[in-house]
């Protein structure tokens, strides 16, 4: 009866342990999508753009021409990198320089779940081809 007990308590440890932490990965790939995100006050406004990624996701993204001729490409993986999402991009666009900042996956047209850079590199390369037109 004891062994029993022992090893019904112990397969409730392990189930719940592996449960906790599959919600907790849930939770990082699944961070949902906020379409209201504002771009920063002291900004200008950007263009608004959708870039289309080679698996044919259509990406929210945020374009802040150049006043020196150099862009920066920003991602934010788990939270995207529009408004004032990390990185910070305000003090590029105040000392010249050109931002592209694009949403996460799970914004994206069909939505996908955030696979922490993983995929998000086709991501970065739709950034890349719409900077090189």
């Amino acid at each position: 009866m004891i062994k029993l007990t022992g090893i019904s308590l112990s397969l409730l440890f392990v189930l719940g342990f592996f449960g906790m932490a599959m919600i907790y990965i849930w939770f990082l790939t699944h961070p949902g999508c906020n379409m209201e995100i504002q771009p920063a006050a002291s900004l200008p406004r950007p263009e608004e753009l959708w870039l289309e990624n080679s698996a044919g996701q259509k990406l929210r993204a945020w374009y802040y021409p150049p006043q020196n001729g150099s862009v920066v490409l920003a991602a934010g993986a788990r939270t995207g990198s529009l408004g004032e999402n990390m990185p910070p991009i305000s003090f590029l666009v105040e000392s010249g320089y050109g931002v592209l900042q694009i949403d996460h996956r799970n914004c994206a047209v069909p939505a996908s779940f955030v696979t922490m850079g993983m995929r998000e590199f086709v991501d970065m390369e739709a950034g890349l081809a719409y900077l090189k037109l």
